[in-house]
């Protein structure tokens, strides 16, 4: 079933007053979704071994053991190979304000506020030179270029392009990109906060669990193919951030599931009896607080009711993850589909 959403007018408020004050800081001060130190860089280095296309274009095109270099505007990239570029792409999509355009709610259909959403950006190439139709623009001027170095420069902008591409797809991923939930690191900095799930999936490091491709016969799938198997979807209807908890959005719905006791070791040596909800997608899915055993669970104290602890995360990462990986590999498959013959 579609998820729907509340949209309470405390948000237009919250919008107006972070956007006024991010602006002061928007140059400097970068928000990030995965970590790019080692996050994004993962997902996508495992993407690129799952994806069977991407290996057998490059043979195809005989460009398995080249580098690429090219300047467009300020970035530049030189004697960089494939898949570096796919790696460096899907970091650099975090630069500057782009993280803005990096949220799309398959619930109503927009990005955060009034920016691009994560959908167009990605899918349509709105508003960037770096989308996925700009990558097929790209691989078209590789195969038509009549010179070396143009052939070598449009080959690395589409590698390029690709990364960054399937970054803005990995960013589905994350409950709160995909529930309109934003989260800027210098405020929450200042309240010693953080995204708690992002947070959590950078501890893992490099030990990330992979995912196989995932074949949609249309790019737009990926993000959202309006029957719930687009990597928005799934995640907006199955999942919570920090501040949607039962709050927004119709799923995920209490009575879904159930609710089981699991005893935790604190770190004092002592014996803690810890009550999670969970659902038949998601195990736990949430922690009940102490405040709901004080029978504070009413409407308007959902965040104080529940919390998202490391073993919630934790079970969010098992599931997302290898989606995230799964995903963009399929849509490298996507666009190197078919049969290229070049000599």
């Amino acid at each position: 079933m579609r998820n729907t959403r509340y949209i309470p007018l405390r948000n237009n408020i919250t919008f107006f007053t972070l956007n006024l004050f991010f602006w002061l800081l928007v140059c400097s001060v970068p928000c990030l979704a995965y970590d790019d130190d080692v996050t994004h860089p993962e997902i996508t280095k495992k993407a690129i071994k799952k994806s069977e296309n991407l290996d057998n274009a490059r043979k195809d095109l005989k460009i398995t053991n080249k580098t690429f270099s090219f300047r467009s505007g300020l970035i530049s990239k030189k004697g960089k190979e494939y898949d570096q570029l796919l790696t460096e792409g899907s970091t650099d999509e975090d630069n500057k304000d782009y993280f803005l355009r990096h949220f799309y709610d398959p619930i109503s259909g927009d990005g955060w506020g009034v920016y691009e959403s994560a959908y167009n950006r990605g899918a349509n190439g709105a508003g960037t030179p770096w989308g996925y139709t700009d990558a097929v623009g790209y691989f078209y001027s590789a195969l038509t270029s009549t010179t070396k170095e143009s052939k070598n420069a449009n080959f690395g902008k589409m590698f390029y392009s690709l990364g960054r591409t399937v970054h803005l797809l990995q960013d589905m991923s994350v409950p709160a990109h995909v529930r309109d939930d934003p989260h800027f690191p210098y405020f929450n900095q200042l309240l010693g906060e953080k995204d708690m799930y992002e947070a959590h999936v950078e501890t893992l490091g490099s030990n990330l669990p992979s995912g196989n491709a995932v074949d949609f016969g249309d790019r737009h799938f990926y993000w959202d193919d309006e029957s719930g198997n687009g990597l928005a979807e799934y995640t907006n209807r199955h999942f919570f951030s920090k501040g949607t908890i039962f709050e927004n959005y119709t799923y995920p719905h209490e009575d879904e599931g159930g609710w089981k006791l699991v005893s935790k070791t604190a770190e004092d040596g002592k014996v803690d009896i810890v009550k999670y909800l969970y659902t038949d997608e998601v195990s736990p899915l949430a922690k009940f607080t102490v405040f709901y055993k004080f029978g504070l669970h009413i409407s308007g104290l959902e965040r104080v009711s529940y919390h998202l602890d490391n073993e919630c995360h934790n079970a969010y990462a098992k599931l997302l993850i290898p989606r995230a990986v799964g995903y963009s590999a399929g849509l490298l498959d996507h666009f190197f589909r078919g049969e290229i013959s070049y000599v």
